[in-house]
């Protein structure tokens, strides 16, 4: 079994299938997809968030998976912290509220976007009584709907305020227009029938569940209580269906064709009374829940999510209409090798202590394809902050794994837990654990072996290795010679290799003696990127070199 040892980099490369295609994003470690929709210009929007505080994500792909534009940003857009729906010029509408990590302040933020992705407007919304705005919806003609729990605004479609009122008892969960000038509420356990001003012109009792509603300008189509219901432009109750998988992702999905219902298990297409055919199971994958979808031209865009050992992956495919998939075939098993682990004093008071170690993560490729890229990542405990999940992590891409085949991915020196207190260091033993994510960028088929985990001690009262670790190159770039400085840390004697971007080593030095610095000779190498390795008695460092043409 060969051992490849890689230089990282931060390029990513997301293949393309000619038709059918998937991919696996990992842009953070709590990346998740929650919707889709059709925009101009065949491409998708994929809505979600990626942090585990309120922020938000859309991310517009075109026809070829490739990304035409995304937007990560500090305000909701999902579920109760906000929405984001299609404008008729196949632009988005988004509104939803601040999130400054794990505290939902009081001011929401409604953006529209053109379907290339510029920012045509954007307001501010200071609640007009308690509630943030957190809903939207788009008007027949000229007007915009959004809204909170206890309030309505109406903007134009400039997002000029052109009226709102207030909703008494503040449970509205969800608005939809009935014309450009009649909304549809859901209000508690009931639908509301109002007109701008929010006086009420009809009602039905409707219970607790209520997951979306769609208009078709002759019924109102509403998913609730594990069922579709129908309801006459003046709510009166005309059929119920029962719709299996239901779930509190399930949505409508309209397109030119058809009106479809995406559930957990599969994807319904509704008739017009309201009666659901299933045209597909999701295609299964290990550990994925599918959480929304799109249909255009007889495709499906499905989006969902993937749980390695507490890690969300963001899945996108696009299937036919018969439920087909690409197929592939990237298999991964990571190993974890800790060369060293100790704890150390930082001086911040209340929490002063800081654990490191040293790690290597090994990828074996178990696929039958050659594999291109992968995600390794480890937790790093900040006890004392809430915001995201920290990790290390190394994001790769550009090698080639023949199958069968092993990786070494170096971490380096790295935190493990950083500002613990006392009583937290007082027993010397912890677990590290590494995972493997996203291998080509497509779902891992067998995710069982991702996670490596070894437990380790410790000790108390070693330095900080870390920084007097720290190696320089100068000059960098360099043409034929360069001086490699800080290895006095390291420990005597000092091996010192180069190598090339496919793990090659190209050249080797050694320094016996305890000098600080090391004339390194790369006038036979070609103008490239390399990763120059020192390994002395203590611990090893490592440092991107930079080769220029002559």
């Amino acid at each position: 079994m060969r051992i490849i040892l890689l230089a990282f980099m931060a390029v990513l490369a997301f293949p393309s299938q000619a038709q059918l295609w998937e991919q696996a994003d990992q842009p953070t470690e709590m990346v998740h997809w929650d919707q889709a929709l059709p925009v101009g210009g065949g491409r998708w929007a994929v809505i979600g968030g990626p942090t585990s505080a309120g922020s938000h994500a859309i991310s517009v792909r075109n026809a070829d998976a490739t990304v035409a534009w995304e937007e990560v940003g500090q305000y909701g857009n999902d579920g109760y912290m906000g929405q984001v729906v299609l404008m008729p010029d196949s632009g988005l509408l988004r509104a939803g509220l601040f999130d400054g990590c794990d505290y939902a302040g009081n001011d929401s933020q409604v953006r529209r976007y053109t379907p290339d992705g510029t920012l045509l407007w954007e307001r501010i919304i200071t609640p007009l009584f308690t509630w943030p705005v957190t809903m939207a919806a788009k008007g027949s003609i000229d007007h915009i709907a959004i809204a909170s729990p206890d309030s309505v605004y109406i903007l134009d479609l400039a997002g000029n305020t052109t009226g709102g009122f207030e909703v008494p008892s503040g449970d509205v969960h969800g608005i939809c227009w009935a014309s450009d000038s009649i909304l549809f509420l859901v209000k508690g356990t009931a639908l509301r029938l109002v007109d701008m001003q929010g006086s009420e012109l009809a009602s039905a009792t409707i219970g607790p569940d209520v997951l979306d509603m769609h208009w078709d300008g002759l019924h109102l189509f509403v998913l609730a209580n594990d069922s579709v219901r129908r309801f006459s432009p003046d709510l009166l109750p005309i059929g119920s269906h029962a719709l299996p998988g239901m779930d509190g992702n399930s949505r409508f999905v309209p397109s030119d064709s058809a009106l479809y219902v995406n559930t957990a298990t599969g994807l319904y297409q509704l008739a017009d009374d309201g009666t659901a055919t299933l045209l597909f199971p999701w295609p299964a994958l290990p550990n994925l829940t599918t959480t929304g979808c799109a249909v255009r031209s007889g495709t499906v865009l499905a989006v969902g999510n993937t749980d390695i050992s507490g890690r969300n992956t963001g899945i996108i495919r696009t299937l036919s209409m018969n439920g087909d998939a690409a197929q592939h075939d990237q298999d991964v098993e990571v190993l974890l090798q800790v060369d060293s682990a100790w704890t150390e004093y930082s001086g911040t008071p209340y929490y002063p202590w800081d654990r490191k170690a040293d790690l290597t993560g090994f990828v074996v490729n178990h696929g039958t394809d050659t594999l291109h890229s992968v995600v390794l990542s480890m937790w790093k405990y900040v006890p004392f902050l809430l915001c995201d999940p920290f990790t290390n992590r190394i994001d790769t891409s550009g090698f080639s794994l023949a199958p069968g085949d092993t990786i070494a991915l170096p971490f380096g020196v790295v935190g493990v837990a950083l500002g613990l207190a006392q009583s937290q260091v007082a027993d010397a033993s912890g677990e590290i654990c590494i995972v493997a994510l996203a291998p080509d960028h497509l779902a891992d088929r067998d995710p069982n072996d991702n996670t490596a985990c070894e437990t380790v001690n410790f000790p108390m009262g070693i330095g900080n290795i870390e920084r007097q670790a720290s190696l320089n190159l100068a000059p960098n770039p360099a043409v034929n010679t360069c001086v490699l400085s800080g290895l006095a840390a390291l420990g005597t004697p000092v091996q010192v290799r180069i190598l090339d971007l496919t793990g090659r080593i190209v050249a080797e030095q050694n320094s016996i003696g305890s000098s600080h610095n090391l004339e390194l000779d790369i006038s036979s190498l070609a103008p490239a990127t390399y990763l120059v390795v020192a390994e002395g008695s203590n611990v090893r460092a490592m440092a991107k070199l930079v080769v220029a043409s002559p």
